[in-house]
């Protein structure tokens, strides 16, 4: 038996409810969303996101913390950048906006 079958089929004897381990032919086996560890069933390190925990939060999320499912920043951002994800500063969001009108 291979080790992520094996690891699958004690999960389920286990009857673990916090993650499943995800398994595709391409990109092979990962823990969901949020989660990480043999079983999926820790929660991410605060700053880390997403599948397996492998993705950072924004270096401009406050206190450097996101949802660990999403990413979002649920802090807010630090100072001149844009919720959700805090990827993009406000000046370049104006410059980027085509629609804006000026006004005397």
């Amino acid at each position: 038996m291979e080790p992520i079958v094996k690891v699958f089929v004690q999960c389920i004897t286990m009857k673990c409810v916090r993650g499943l381990l995800m398994c595709t032919q391409f990109y092979g086996c990962t823990c969901p969303p949020g989660l990480t560890g043999l079983f999926c069933d820790e929660d991410c390190i605060p700053g880390k996101y997403g599948a397996d925990c492998k993705q950072t939060c924004s270096s401009n999320c406050r206190n450097n913390k996101c949802d660990q499912y999403t990413g979002i920043c649920y802090q807010g951002c630090s100072e001149g950048y844009l919720p959700p994800y805090c990827l993009q500063s406000k000046i370049q969001n104006f410059l980027e906006n085509k629609n804006y009108k000026y006004h005397n």
